[in-house]
């Protein structure tokens, strides 16, 4: 069965931590970004 093989493999760890890096790292740029166009959208509408 595919379930019982293990996923512990090392090497495919690491890939993964490195592309979820990647990830959360532009998830983290695409809201700083959304948040500062929000906040300057609300400031000019003052």
């Amino acid at each position: 069965m595919a379930a019982n093989t293990p996923i512990t493999a090392p090497v495919p760890i690491f890939e993964d931590n490195e592309i979820e890096r990647a990830f959360l790292t532009l998830l983290n740029s695409i809201l700083l970004e959304s948040f500062l166009l929000i906040t300057l959208k609300n400031f000019f509408l003052l």
